[in-house]
């Protein structure tokens, strides 16, 4: 995987990007079960058959936990090539 520079400080990775995007948008299709069930009874006893366009979306429905683990990773490794290639030291104060 080659890095896209865009200017003279940062470097991209439009792949990293492209998964991370689909990682946050299959975490946003799984907080929907919390909408679409009524209770915390119905959420646990409910599966991906009852919510909407199902045949398509059965894998995010039932394995979409392991999208947000895969949004933290991919975000560790934006901030780690963010600031970690960086010359000069930086604060707290700059981080955040």
């Amino acid at each position: 995987m080659k890095p896209l520079k865009h200017d003279a400080d940062r470097l991209r990775y439009n792949y990293v990007d492209l998964v991370r995007g689909l990682a946050a948008l299959a975490v946003l299709v799984t907080h929907y079960k919390w909408f679409f069930a009524r209770g915390i009874e119905d959420y646990a006893t409910a599966s991906s058959y009852a919510l909407p366009f199902q045949a398509v979306l059965w894998p995010v429905y039932d394995n979409g936990g392991l999208a947000v683990q895969l949004f933290w990773v991919l975000s560790g490794f934006v901030f780690a090539l963010s600031y970690g290639l960086r010359p000069e030291p930086f604060s707290l104060k700059l981080f955040a």
